[in-house]
């Protein structure tokens, strides 16, 4: 069953402080010793996946980490597709920060070929912290938006709506960027790890098991801890550096600064659904665990 669509609770803060250790769970299985680092004038992940991903229910999940200084704020899309090229569906899930605690507004808005604007995801105030891992699960349920952060489900409200996106496919036509530099003030300075997809709503209790580094159905973990996502079988998962057949620049071994080149899908569609590095973006060694 999937999570509800304007759920109560609201998840602030609760990530862990970065670190630059990896960590071994699932029984020593799983290593985590990379992730991305965006340098929030150019960098971004372009991503290809199907037209069929993001047609009807999905969850998108990702870890993200922004340093709050005033000169470094966050203001940019941490999910983006085609939102800025006309004639497209295009949508972004877009966070600003309003001070240097890490305190902002995520936010949804989705775009038809006719250029009309829906905001399902009325800004809503939330609280990532200064250079702390936070973990955000967005996605659709039978047609209803649902937001997570660090494992709790967030309130929120509608906002502008110009047309009804319940029904929107949101990967027609797929052009997908993480931390995109095409939208606002982005892309935002930080990094990310472990950005997953999968073409079904997952439940509640399978968010806050991601969210403390557990399999699905799990339990014992710790908060803000990234873990093994196989038990939960995403279509999309892509490590940032420590999946299979990952590269650098030159096609060599991922390493803490060295220049993303590929990223292989780890999930259950084909590895060619990738991750190309641009303008330089690094591995980095801070990882949320």
């Amino acid at each position: 069953m999937g999570v509800s669509t304007i759920s109560l609770g609201l998840g602030l803060g609760g990530g862990k402080a970065a670190t630059s250790n990896g960590r071994l769970a699932g029984g020593g299985a799983f290593s985590n010793l990379l992730s991305a680092n965006f340098d929030g004038t150019d960098d971004t992940l372009n991503c290809t996946i199907p037209a069929t991903l993001m047609a009807t229910d999905f969850t998108t999940s990702i870890w993200v980490r922004f340093p709050a200084t005033p000169s470094n704020v966050a203001d940019g899309a941490i999910w983006e597709n085609n939102y800025t090229v006309a004639g497209k569906i295009g949508w972004r899930l877009y966070f600003d920060s309003l001070d240097a605690d890490g305190n902002g507004n995520l936010s949804v808005w989705i775009k038809n070929t006719s250029g009309q604007y829906d905001n399902p995801i009325a800004n809503k105030s939330v609280a990532l912290g200064d250079n702390t891992w936070s973990h955000i699960a967005w996605g659709r349920s039978s047609g209803s938006h649902f937001l997570y952060v660090n494992g709790a489900a967030v309130s929120f409200s509608q906002g502008t709506q110009e047309f009804n996106s319940s029904t929107t496919s949101f990967s027609a036509t797929p052009a997908l960027k993480i931390f995109s530099p095409d939208v606002g003030a982005g892309p935002n300075t930080g990094q990310c790890d472990e950005a997953s997809i999968w073409d079904s709503a997952l439940t509640s209790a399978q968010i806050t098991n991601i969210y403390k580094g557990e399999i699905s159905g799990g339990s014992g973990g710790t908060n803000g801890t990234a873990g093994d996502l196989s038990t939960f079988s995403p279509e999309i998962w892509w490590r940032m550096g420590d999946g299979t057949g990952d590269t650098n620049s030159s096609g060599g071994a991922p390493a803490n600064g060295g220049t993303i080149g590929t990223i292989l899908n780890q999930g259950s569609l084909a590895s060619s659904n990738s991750v190309v590095g641009v303008n330089g973006t690094l591995f980095s060694n801070s990882v949320p665990a």
